[in-house]
């Protein structure tokens, strides 16, 4: 049963980053200390920018303690010194300041020291988690959100570099997404490297990838399934070539879905970017991310996979007016373009133009899969109808649905969180804990009529009802779960946290003494 709020099986959130919200100039010139993440076994990274020098000139300052500075981590894009390591002091109190001694000088900190920060989840919450960084691309986020749920993500994080579209209020309900403020400028090394310390203990496995990658699971309906089924005891990094789409020559984006707007490609293998986005698991990863990749613990490996298994789609150049602000004001806040006289924001380059002419191959494969049936159907244990089931299942050629066979206990919570909704169909439960295990997952239930289910459930979630001989009201049921998803789990999993043992136990007590009363039966 669910034990509210300590049990490790609960939603973790990220930490918030507090030093985000101050009212600072994040002038990126300067040197400054500016945040921080936890390290195993008594260290802790900071992070930083503008910090040149020799590492052995380089000391940790955490409170009033100096201490030697254990690794130093250089930018690969630019010159300066991102992150330390550093020895934690056990003396060290909540709000001391964070900070190094670079030379003869302290460096300038807005960072400070949290406990709650350092508190290690005894089992990470979710399977498949994906992070990303962006700025000003909220009209992208539901697209992106509602297909990587679909096929198989737990959960969503984004590294926000300080946009101005309303992006944290737009989506700042949305069940498993998080939006993390994160406001300084060259800094993607730094929020994929926050992003690697504190997902180790919050995600099996994370992507790290921009947020107008779809990854493709193109030998499955899942990129769960294709993970597990690659994954071996040594494999602990998995890359997913990228397919760059042609931005169509269009000068202002289109309003339409970006899958379905955009069905144009070179030929290969001039259509692959050069770089490749990769799933990690993070607690086998060096504390250092390096955009495209991690590098891994000995003696773990990494592979490739074959664009016949995945490969994640790019809509990297959606058309003249997003590229020409991209160049002008720079991915990471600084500019890297000067713009010629003979373009504007209304006129593209020859070279841009000349880029949609190349791409002449029509490729609507990955359109097509985000367009099929949304739904598939896991059915998850075993029994004496499964042969009978599946044969009825060939017969009559029913497509997305799968057998998943028997699990292990341990494992299931892995399958209620990547479902969009848990679907029962016994009359005859007695409590009905696999309903109950499902909303401490955060999914939503589709349950029949029935006595226990009236009194346990239908209080709460009505709209989820349904008589197993009217399938509409099934649909129905389905249908609310996809128009509410963004409060709904949210609302699961507060349910279940009313729950416990006791309760429990009371409740059955409870409707035992209520049957024997109206059937006048005394039990001796």
């Amino acid at each position: 049963m669910t034990q509210c709020p300590h049990d490790h099986e609960l939603p973790e959130k990220m930490p918030i980053v507090h030093e985000a919200s101050l009212n600072f100039p994040w002038n990126d010139t300067i040197e400054l200390i500016y945040t921080s993440a936890p390290e195993l076994s008594g260290f802790i990274w900071l992070f930083g920018q503008g910090v040149v020098g020799q590492t052995e000139h380089m000391f940790c300052l955490l409170g009033r303690q100096r201490t030697s500075m254990k690794e130093a981590k250089k930018s690969t894009i630019f010159n300066d010194y991102i992150a330390f390591l550093c020895h934690l002091p056990q003396e060290l109190e909540f709000g001391d300041k964070l900070t190094i001694i670079n030379g003869e000088k302290i460096v300038n900190s807005v960072a400070w020291y949290n406990p709650q920060n350092h508190q290690t989840i005894k089992k990470p919450r979710y399977f498949l988690c994906f992070v990303t960084t962006v700025k000003n691309m909220a009209y992208l986020v539901d697209e992106w959100y509602e297909y990587h749920r679909r096929v198989g993500f737990d959960h969503l994080i984004i590294y926000d570099n300080n946009s101005t579209d309303g992006l944290g209020m737009l989506f700042a309900n949305r069940a498993d997404l998080e939006i993390i403020r994160w406001p300084w400028r060259r800094s993607q090394h730094q929020a994929y490297t926050h992003a690697l310390l504190l997902t180790r203990d919050r995600c099996v496995w994370t992507l790290f990838s921009d947020l107008d990658v779809f990854i493709f699971p193109r030998s499955s309906n899942s990129v769960r399934s294709v993970i597990q089924n690659q994954a071996s005891s040594d494999i602990a990094q998995i890359s997913f070539k990228l397919l760059r789409m042609s931005h169509e020559n269009l000068v202002e984006c289109s309003n339409t879905s970006i899958t379905e707007t955009y069905i144009h490609r070179k030929r290969l293998p001039d259509a692959w970017d050069k770089n490749p986005s990769t799933a990690v698991i993070t607690s086998l990863a060096v504390p250092m991310h390096r955009i495209h990749e991690a590098q891994l613990l000995k003696p773990y490996k990494s592979i490739i996979l074959s664009s016949d298994i995945a490969y994640g789609v790019h809509y990297s150049d959606r058309c003249w007016k997003q590229y020409f602000f991209q160049k002008i004001i720079g991915r990471t806040g600084i500019k890297d373009w000067i713009v010629p006289r003979t373009v504007s924001i209304l006129h593209p380059s020859e070279n841009w133009q000349k880029l949609s002419k190349e791409a002449t191959i029509k490729d609507i494969e990955f359109r097509d899969f985000k367009l099929q049936d949304e739904y598939t159907l896991d059915i998850v244990g075993f029994g004496s109808v499964e042969d009978v089931l599946k044969l009825y299942i060939k017969e009559k050629q029913i497509k997305n649905i799968q057998f998943i066979g028997r699990i292990d206990y341990t494992n299931l919570y892995k399958y209620y969180q990547s479902a969009q909704a848990f679907i029962c169909t016994n009359l005859n439960e007695t409590y009905g804990f696999t309903l109950l295990e499902s909303l401490s997952c955060g999914t939503p239930i589709i349950y029949p009529k029935c006595p226990v289910f009236e009194k346990l459930y239908k209080p709460y979630f009505p709209q989820l009802e349904y008589d197993i001989n009217n399938n509409k009201e099934f649909i129905n049921a389905l249908k609310y779960i996809q128009k509410n998803d963004k409060n709904l789990r949210q609302l699961c999993r507060a349910h279940a946290c009313q729950y416990s043992w006791k309760k429990a136990t009371e409740e059955l007590v409870s409707l035992y003494q209520n049957i024997v009363a109206n059937h006048e039966t005394k039990i001796f």
